[in-house]
């Protein structure tokens, strides 16, 4: 179980699964002569001095010794701290510098994006959560959803959830939902509308089916499934947006306040 745990947690690092291998036999062994690491994870000394060049530009493992006696070492747990430290300064010099060059990147951008249609795809519970967040850049401030919270909970993490309207709330971004019924998740996050910016309304009872989900924002509507197969499409597009702002606005009119 915790061994399981920490492997997750390497992944989130961007630790592929032979690289995870090959941290931990080193962590557990101490530094160890290449060869040795090649025999006790299974792997060529071809391969392994890839994956040892991986690692060092990672920050999680470095050499020591000579050519011949070359060893390969694991950083300690505790310096992986400073290793998210380091990656979370250079994210926030990115974002900077983002900002000052979004002038520029304006600049090169076409301006017929509003007139076209543009549609992607997302499938499996990751590329979902990434499909929701992009609702949290809407530019209006509101944002429209109608499905079940509890089945995006279920399949998204009810973490995920959280942190989602945590931030909608940090932005300010008011939430106009829809739901199949009135059960909620437990939790001020979920239950205080006023705080949240959320005003909630329980569908019309036998007139309108959700077996789906919908968010609308700005000239955007996502559509996604968490039945079986998890997968969602985005389609950008103003005048639709437009069109099925105003049925979903008739709709929450029409439904029964929370």
């Amino acid at each position: 179980m915790k061994s399981n745990k920490i492997k997750q947690f390497l992944g989130k690092l961007e630790l592929s699964t032979k690289e995870i291998r090959v941290y931990l036999y080193c962590l557990q062994k101490g530094p160890q002569l290449m060869t040795s690491v090649a025999k006790g994870t299974q792997s060529t000394r071809t391969n392994l001095y890839d994956i040892a060049k991986k690692l060092e530009k990672k920050g999680v493992c470095h050499t020591t010794g000579g050519a011949y006696g070359k060893k390969l070492e694991a950083v300690r747990p505790q310096e992986l701290i400073k290793l998210l430290e380091n990656k979370e300064s250079h994210i926030s010099d990115l974002k900077n510098e983002l900002n000052t060059l979004l002038p520029f990147f304006e600049d090169i951008q076409s301006d017929n994006t509003s007139s076209t249609t543009k549609v992607s795809y997302y499938e499996g519970a990751d590329n979902l959560q990434k499909l929701l967040w992009k609702s949290l850049d809407s530019e209006d401030g509101v944002i429209r959803i109608a499905g079940s919270e509890l089945d995006v909970a279920e399949k998204l993490g009810k973490d995920f959830i959280t942190k989602y309207h945590e931030k909608r709330f940090r932005d300010s971004k008011k939430l106009k939902g829809i739901r199949p019924d009135s059960k909620r998740l437990p939790g001020e996050v979920f239950e205080n509308d006023k705080k949240y910016l959320r005003d909630l309304r329980k569908r019309p009872k036998g007139k309108i089916r959700m077996k789906s989900n919908i968010i609308i924002w700005d000239n955007k509507i996502a559509l996604y499934s968490l039945k079986d197969n998890l997968f969602g499409t985005l389609i950008e597009n103003e005048s639709m947006a437009i069109m099925l702002s105003t049925w979903f606005d008739f709709i929450w009119e029409k439904s029964k306040k929370m």
